[in-house]
Formats: structure tokens, C-alpha cells, sequence
């Protein structure tokens, strides 16, 4: 027994020796706690519009980081913070073992280490000293450090600690400046109610921001801080009460930040880049593409047009984005009518959200087949066809106007947008084809598995930026330029870090894009649908436009052009609700008219400039409809009685020569063993039966009254063959005709003597003046119909 406790004694001792050894060993190269009081300078990063001169946006800066004194807050701010984050603060050395145990279990039954159980003195370690990497190994440190921390200092010194290091928000430490931020006041003003709001941000300060779309979920996690302060005795229940019944005031947001959407996406990009902490402490300056006397107009004009969109057509939201299409950079970015507003999920950038773009998707399909040697001229027949997906089930597109043109060029099919040719024309280039071409123009957002032939009305899903800037291959001669945000970002030292660079792509050929900028700028081409006072007519200055509509209105696009911008359009609701009628002509159209004019008005040498028009190019092939003639027009010879085809027995008084047209589909003279072209053909034989200009004529069938059987039958009775004669000779003949009989012609050595009207013939001849010897009795018979036949005799005359 002595040995059994011997045994026990000495592995306590070695055990206690161990943890102690590990904690040295892990100590010794922990960071010394007495950092934490010595603040480091930091700067804020800067980010300007494209002068320099505007700041957009500023991120962290030493005004976020404002030391603040325990002793001046008030209790309740104290409180709230314990409450949030560490109930037990005041009766753990820095490690709470129930947390960390509830945590561990959890963790083992996710096989993860998502749940930390932290305590404040852990947090304040884990956001100052240490990396925020989640490992076994930088937990230990944590909690080592923790240990050596509640030694060294006293819990409210522990608690100011944290109070003036931890985040608010992305940019926001310490209590002080998440005061003046969110309620511009200090922190020792802050009423029991800001002063819990801003303690419920710390779990997480981006997804709980008040400027975000999660306000709700902040005040309910505000109200069980309240309620659990109760519980601990911090505050009675009508303190409670009244704190949770006092209005929010925040300080709007616009008040330190400009373009919003934009300038957060570049504050993700230098974190993604250089990482949060860097860019909130190393005094970046960053210079944006921003051309902000362009981005205030757009915003109020967006602004203003969805309130008249909302009151008319239930639509509550829009974007627009600016780019230059000769080198990429945007030029403005308003990702919603306000940013501000989160009824309509303002926050939310719907420039970068996928959403179908309707037609506006359509000239893409279009430049491919003219790459391919189509012409404007080019001929397609609008007529309501049905077509078989991928998936094998009938497809009949509809278009707008719920009618169809019939034969029209492929110019004004893109013009006008008839649905109907454009499902053709996406047909005959080939879906793989056309979601390659879009990939090169930067639209990858296209499921190769997920679409078919709807992909030419707009039905698969892309982001306004992506779409807008892939509309630079037809303002800038077939190039596309990638959308950049930035031009340069320097160091705090000056030093640059990057500098743009336009990253290009040759696409299609220069005389395509001029020849899509020539249709979708010909105002006289649109008209027939649009009106010729559209807001698509920007009068006096060169512009190209194209709208878009998806089903059920959800949708609507302008996205238009001159030489030197591109702006693109959006307008509907974020929940992806229908509107009310709220095609891209009305909820687009005059958001994307209202800004190019001002900016061609106001910055026309800067962003307008003249189309070049294109060259005149020849079809790939001279066929009809490809050359941009309407029907194969044949000669063709008919029987004048029967309306049909003459034939080598038709008599040549009654052939009549005609023009015949013939028409058909494109894919008749492409690929006129296509398993579809029946589907094609079909529709368009039922128009062409209908055109009074064109004579029914059915090419398949052929005279049937004048054939060989139908010839008349002749049956010469007298005289007999070789007869001789002297002075007269008696004639008798019969003739059958399956027709009516018409004439007999009586010949006597090819000299016309005499014609009969009946088909029983009986006369005598004088012979007196023929010759001696050889002669020849010829008969020819005819019908109703001139179905004809003729029989010799040879007769001898003698002396008398």
C-alpha cells in the first residue's frame, strides 16, 4: 500500500512539473502584456475618387481609436459589456473551465473549432496578442497568456483593456469611437440603451452592423442583454423598460463614407489583398477610377426615378454603372436608389447580384453570327415556330407584342427586338458558341448546363458590372477591357504598391461592333416599337442602346453607350418580385436618358464622341434570305387549262411563263437537313399561301391532260392504204377523244383542204386537180383541251 501511494505521489508530482514546464516553455515566447498600454501609431487608409481630391472613404485612422478611461464610463456600459460577452468575469483567473468544457463538447460533436467559450480576458489576448487563427496550439497560448495576464493586472484594468481594443465594426475599436460613430456622442453619454446595443455588436460586429440588413437581429439580441442585466441584478425591470422602449438614433452612415457600394468593395478588396490589419493601420492611399461629379448625379437621378417607378410600376430599387470601355475603369457605381434604406435592403449591391438580363443580352448572340458572315440585310421570318430544347420538349417563344413581322431583316430584328428571330439566330450560332463569346467579354456567369435556347431573351443570370463592361467590345472596335476599380495604392511612405494596368481581350472584329453600334444607335430602325421619341433617342449626340424585360417584369435593363461610356442600368425589387408592367423601356430607360444626358451635356469632349460607321461586307454565301433576298425566285412554264407544270406533250399555245417565288427559312439554305428545319418550313409555307402576290402553284404536280393517253384516236375507214382513185375519192373516218371533240383538219399533201366539227367524217374529194401517182391524205384532230393527233394515208391516182 506504502508503494501504491509512493507511486501515486510521485506521478502528481511529475504531472504538476509537466504543466508547469509547458507553461514556461509556451511563455517564454508569449508577447510581454505590457504591450497592450502602448498603443501603436497607426494611420488610416484613405480612399479618393479618381482627382485625388474627394475622399470616398476612410478605414480606421487613429480618430477610431480613442483611449478611454474606466473610471469615466458609466456603470451600466461596464455591465452591458459583462453581460454580452463574460458573465462570470468577475470570478474566474482569466479562464472560465464550464465555457471552455461546454465549448469542447461541442466542438467534438461538430469535429470543429468553431465554439471558443472565451473570456474577456481570452478575447482581449486573442484580438491584441495573438493571430486569430482557430488551433489547438494557439489556444493553449491563449489561455497561457490569459493566466499570466489576471496575475499581472486587476479586472477593471482587464476589462478598460478590452473596453479600448475591441472591434465595433470593421474599422471601429474601443468604445469611445464606436460612440461617436454610431450615436456622435461619447461614450460617458451614453444612455443604458446605446450602451447595450453597442456591447451586442462585439459577437459580430459586420453581421450585427446597424447599417446592415440585420438591424432586427440587433435589437433582439439588445433586448436579452437587457433582460439577462435584470436577471443579474445590474438594473431593475422599469431601467429595462424604459431602455428598450427609447428610439435609436444612428448617425447616418452617408456622413462618412461616399458611394457606398463602391468604396466597400474596395475596402474588400485590400482586405482580401493586404489583409484587415494592415489596411486599418498602415495609412494606404488608395486612388479609385471614381469619377465622383458623374457618381452624384447618377445617385440622385437614380434616387428620384425609383420613387416615380415605385408609385407607377411597384418598383422600388435600381442600380446604374458608368464604365469607360476604352480601359475599364468605373467610372460610377450606385448599387442601389440608397444605401441607407433597409426596406429595400438598400445595402445590398445589386450591380454585383445576378439577375437575367432580358434582351439586353441579345446583341451578343447577333455580333456572332455576324462575325460569321451574316449581314444587317440578312433575312429571318418572324413567325410564331416551335422549337425542341436540348431536353427533347417543344419550346414556342412569344414576342412582345404578342404578333409577328414576317420576313425581316436581321437589322431591325435586333432593333426592335422580336424575340422570335433572336431564338433563330441563337439557334443557327449555337449556345456553346455564344456562352463562350460571352465568357471572353467577362460574363461567366453562365450554367452550360442550366440554359437553352431562352438564353438569347435573357434566361440565364448576370451581374449589371459584368454586363455593362462586356458592351465595351462594341463601343471600342471589337476589344474588351476587365472593369477596374483602382488606379494606384500607395504606402504611407509613398511607395506604390500597384498601379493599374488595363487588362484587354480582342473579341470580334472592329467592323462587327460597328456594325451592332449602327443598329442599336438607328433610331428609325427601333421606332416601330419603341416610338421615335423613346427615352432610347438621346438627340444631337451619338448613342447606342439596347433594353432589357424578363418574365413577369421582374427585371427591367437599359444599357447604352457612346464611344467613351458605357451605362448600364437595372431596375425592379431585391426580393425578386414582380412589378407592375415594368419593362426596361420604363423603369430603365429613363434613369440610363436622365444621366447620359447630363453627362453628355456637361463632359461631351470628355465621354461623348462619333460612331464609325461600318463597311458595307458581302454574305458568306449568295443565297436568298443569307443575301438578304426575300424568296428563290424561279421561271417556270404551266399549262395555261391546268395551272400545273407543262410537260413535253403540253401544247406550246397554251404554256404561260411565270416568276415563281419560293420561299424559305434561313435554315433551309444553312443546313436543310436539320432534324428541326420541318418545324421552320411549316410556318413559313402557311404565310406564303397567304400572299396575294405570289400565285398558288404546287411545284409537285404536273399537266395530266395532255399526256399520250389522251390523245385522240384515229380510225381512217376509206380510202384504204395505196387505194387507186381517178376523179373523186370517199373520205370516212372516225374519231374517240376521251375529252370533248373540238375540229379535224383535212390535209391532202400537207395542203390544208377543209376542217370538220364532228368526229364522224364522210365527204367525197375531187382528186381532179392532183397530180399523177404518189399522194398523201393527212388528218389532225384536237379536243377540248388541244390534246391532239394526226394519221396519214397514201392514196395513187390514175387516168381517167
Amino acid at each position: 500500500m506504502i508503494k501504491l501511494f509512493k507511486l501515486i505521489f510521485l506521478i502528481l508530482i511529475l504531472s504538476v512539473l509537466g504543466i508547469a514546464s509547458a507553461f514556461f516553455y509556451i511563455a517564454k515566447d508569449l508577447p510581454n502584456p505590457k504591450n497592450v498600454l502602448k498603443e501603436e501609431f497607426s494611420e488610416s487608409t484613405k480612399i479618393y475618387d479618381r482627382t485625388g481630391e474627394i475622399l470616398l472613404y476612410e478605414i480606421s485612422g487613429q480618430e477610431k481609436r480613442t483611449w478611454i478611461d474606466m473610471e469615466t464610463l458609466p456603470a451600466y456600459i461596464k455591465q452591458a459589456t459583462i453581460t454580452a460577452e463574460d458573465q462570470n468575469f468577475y470570478h474566474h483567473f482569466g479562464i472560465d473551465f464550464g465555457a471552455i468544457i461546454r465549448s469542447t463538447i461541442k466542438n467534438i460533436s461538430t469535429l470543429s473549432f468553431s465554439q471558443g467559450g472565451s473570456t474577456i480576458t481570452q478575447q482581449f489576448i486573442k484580438n491584441s496578442l495573438l493571430t486569430p487563427e482557430k488551433s489547438i496550439k494557439r489556444k493553449i497560448k491563449e489561455v497561457v497568456l490569459a493566466v499570466e495576464l489576471e496575475f499581472k493586472y486587476s479586472k477593471d484594468e482587464i476589462l478598460e483593456f478590452y473596453l479600448n481594443k475591441i472591434a465595433y465594426g470593421s474599422n471601429i475599436y474601443g468604445i469611445e469611437a464606436a460612440s461617436q460613430v454610431f450615436f456622435g456622442k461619447k461614450a460617458k453619454d451614453l444612455t443604458l440603451a446605446e450602451a447595450t446595443i453597442i456591447a451586442a455588436l462585439t459577437q459580430k460586429p459586420s453581421y450585427f452592423s446597424p447599417y446592415g440588413k440585420n438591424l432586427e437581429e440587433l435589437k433582439n439580441r439588445q433586448m436579452l442583454i437587457i433582460n439577462s442585466m435584470v436577471s443579474l441584478g445590474y438594473i431593475d425591470q422599469s431601467q429595462a423598460n424604459e431602455a428598450l422602449k427609447q428610439e435609436l438614433n444612428f448617425i447616418s452612415f452617408s456622413n462618412i463614407i461616399k458611394a457606398p457600394h463602391f468604396s466597400l468593395e474596395i475596402k474588400k478588396y485590400l482586405d482580401n489583398t493586404y489583409g484587415q490589419k494592415l489596411t486599418e493601420s498602415n495609412g494606404l492611399s488608395v486612388i479609385t477610377t471614381l469619377d465622383y461629379k458623374l457618381q452624384k448625379q447618377a445617385e440622385k437621378i437614380v434616387a428620384e426615378q425609383v420613387i416615380i417607378n415605385a408609385e407607377k410600376y411597384d418598383s422600388n430599387n435600381a442600380a446604374l454603372v458608368a464604365i469607360d470601355p476604352n480601359n475599364g475603369e468605373i467610372l460610377s457605381m450606385v448599387g442601389s436608389s440608397d444605401y441607407f434604406n433597409n426596406n429595400i435592403d438598400g445595402n445590398v449591391n445589386v450591380a454585383l447580384r445576378l439577375r437575367q438580363p432580358g434582351s439586353s443580352f441579345k446583341p451578343f448572340v447577333y455580333a456572332y453570327l455576324f462575325e460569321e458572315g451574316f449581314t444587317p440585310e440578312t433575312l429571318v421570318f418572324d413567325l410564331e415556330t416551335e422549337f425542341t430544347t436540348r431536353d427533347g420538349k417543344p419550346y414556342i417563344p412569344q414576342n412582345y407584342t404578342k404578333s409577328f413581322k414576317g420576313p425581316i431583316t436581321l437589322k431591325n430584328a435586333l432593333a426592335q427586338s422580336i424575340n422570335v428571330a433572336a431564338v433563330k439566330v441563337l439557334y443557327l450560332a449555337g449556345i456553346n458558341n455564344i456562352i463562350d463569346i460571352a465568357s471572353r467579354v467577362g460574363i461567366k456567369t453562365i450554367d452550360p448546363d442550366r440554359v437553352d435556347l431562352a438564353l438569347t431573351l435573357g434566361g440565364a443570370e448576370v451581374r449589371l458590372l459584368d454586363i455593362t463592361s462586356a458592351y465595351g467590345i462594341f463601343a471600342n472596335s471589337g476589344v474588351y477591357f476587365k472593369p477596374k476599380y483602382i488606379l494606384e495604392i500607395k504606402d504611407k511612405n509613398g511607395n506604390i504598391l500597384e498601379k493599374y494596368f488595363p487588362e484587354s481581350n480582342y473579341v470580334i472584329k472592329p467592323n462587327t461592333a460597328n456594325i451592332i453600334t449602327d443598329i442599336l444607335s438607328d433610331n428609325i430602325a427601333r421606332s416601330p416599337i419603341f416610338g421615335f421619341a423613346s427615352n432610347l433617342n438621346v438627340p444631337g449626340f451619338d448613342s447606342a442602346v439596347k433594353t432589357g424585360t424578363t418574365s413577369n417584369y421582374r427585371d427591367g435593363w437599359t444599357i447604352g453607350y457612346t464611344p467613351n461610356i458605357i451605362i448600364g442600368v437595372w431596375a425592379g425589387n431585391n426580393n425578386n418580385s414582380a412589378t407592375l408592367d415594368g419593362e426596361g423601356a420604363y423603369i430603365a430607360a429613363p434613369i440610363w436618358n436622365k444621366f447620359i444626358t447630363f453627362v453628355l451635356n456637361n463632359f461631351n469632349d470628355k465621354y461623348g464622341g462619333n460612331f464609325t460607321k461600318p463597311d458595307k461586307i458581302e454574305p458568306f454565301i449568295n443565297k436568298s434570305m443569307i443575301n438578304g433576298q426575300l424568296a428563290l425566285e424561279n421561271k417556270i412554264k404551266i399549262d395555261s387549262i391546268t395551272k400545273k407544270l407543262a410537260t413535253n406533250l403540253t401544247p406550246p399555245g397554251l404554256i404561260e411563263e411565270k416568276i415563281y417565288k419560293e420561299f424559305h427559312s434561313l435554315l433551309y439554305y444553312i443546313n436543310p437537313l436539320d432534324n428541326n428545319i420541318e418545324k421552320w418550313e411549316k410556318p413559313i409555307q402557311e404565310w406564303a399561301h397567304k400572299q396575294t402576290d405570289n400565285e398558288k402553284i404546287d411545284l409537285t404536280l404536273y399537266d395530266d391532260i395532255h399526256t399520250i393517253e389522251n390523245k385522240p384516236k384515229i380510225n381512217i375507214i376509206s380510202p384504204e392504204f395505196n387505194q387507186s382513185v381517178s376523179k373523186n375519192i370517199n373520205i370516212n373516218i372516225n374519231v374517240e377523244t376521251r375529252f370533248k371533240f373540238k375540229q379535224a383538219d383535212l390535209f391532202i399533201n400537207n395542203q390544208f383542204i377543209q376542217t370538220f366539227n364532228t368526229n364522224i367524217i364522210s365527204a367525197v374529194l375531187d382528186t381532179t386537180l392532183l397530180d399523177l401517182g404518189q399522194n398523201t391524205m393527212g388528218i389532225r384532230v384536237f379536243d377540248e383541251y388541244l390534246n391532239s393527233n394526226m394519221k396519214e394515208i397514201s392514196f395513187i391516182k390514175k387516168n381517167i
